[in-house]
């Protein structure tokens, strides 16, 4: 059997979370016991030499008991992740769908095993909206956003520009009839449209608007919004221009009133 096979193979069932017994692996590659202990010393020394460009060290481990090898990776990392989603998640939508709730759930049992007992705890804190079924509202208008598509809302078409949260709810930016408005999400009764959008003309709806702004909101709303130029102005205020709707540039002046102020528009 060639080497590089046994290896490959060897190390593809290690990275599935399966583990190997070394005479079951010398039957089945129709190689010694002595030649498998060597590819696995091989694969061990392969991923000591790789720990600084691998992202999650890992590691074999022998279990003398069950006499087989397997593939120990540091977990403590990924559930740090898990706990970074289901927090996003339980402050902004702390009631899911059923069949969220149940996806999440089989996440946590399939892949934190090791804390399982209580990222599921955390996740009991999440309430069951039993009339939700499908896709969310807002997962709908981010689909919608992603793919350029229009939405359809009281039997007119509109076009989806942008998204953001305030106030414990989430509002949509749209266009509609040549008008831009704002509303909440939870209170429009959207659906899939399959026109596609032109992106010149989502383009041709946003400007480039300059606006004075402090390094704490900057921190805060960045990253919601198409930035051109930033200029450093002093240790407390930026020069940013972005590129938005109007009516974005005038809530985010009500939103941080103090804190921000337009002084570029075209």
């Amino acid at each position: 059997m060639d080497r590089a096979f046994r290896i490959l193979t060897i190390y593809n069932r290690l990275l599935q979370n399966k583990s190997v017994n070394k005479q079951s692996l010398t039957l089945e590659l129709d190689t010694s016991p002595r030649t498998i202990q060597r590819d696995i010393d091989d694969i061990r020394n392969f991923l000591y030499e790789s720990k600084s460009w691998i992202s999650t060290p890992k590691e074999i481990t022998y279990d003398y008991k069950s006499e087989r090898y397997k593939l120990e990776q540091d977990k403590s990392k990924n559930v740090h992740f898990m706990y970074n989603i289901l927090t996003a998640l339980y402050l902004t939508t702390p009631k899911l769908s059923h069949y969220f709730y149940q996806y999440l759930k089989l996440l946590i049992i399939k892949h934190h095993s090791n804390h399982r007992t209580t990222l599921l705890k955390y996740l009991e804190r999440f309430e069951i909206d039993k009339n939700q079924t499908g896709i969310s509202t807002s997962s709908l208008v981010v689909q919608a956003m992603n793919e350029n598509k229009y939405l359809q809302y009281n039997q007119k078409i509109l076009l989806p520009l942008s998204m953001y949260y305030q106030m414990h709810a989430f509002h949509l930016v749209y266009r509609m009839n040549d008008e831009i408005y704002i509303d909440d999400i939870n209170q429009m009764n959207l659906s899939f449209s399959e026109k596609s959008v032109d992106t010149h003309e989502k383009a041709k709806v946003q400007t480039y608007i300059t606006f004075e702004i402090s390094k704490d909101v900057w921190s805060k709303m960045h990253r919601y919004y198409q930035i051109h130029v930033i200029e450093k102005y002093d240790a407390h205020y930026l020069i940013v221009t972005f590129k938005m709707t109007r009516i974005e540039a005038i809530q985010l002046c009500f939103m941080y009133r103090s804190n921000i102020r337009i002084i570029v528009t075209p």
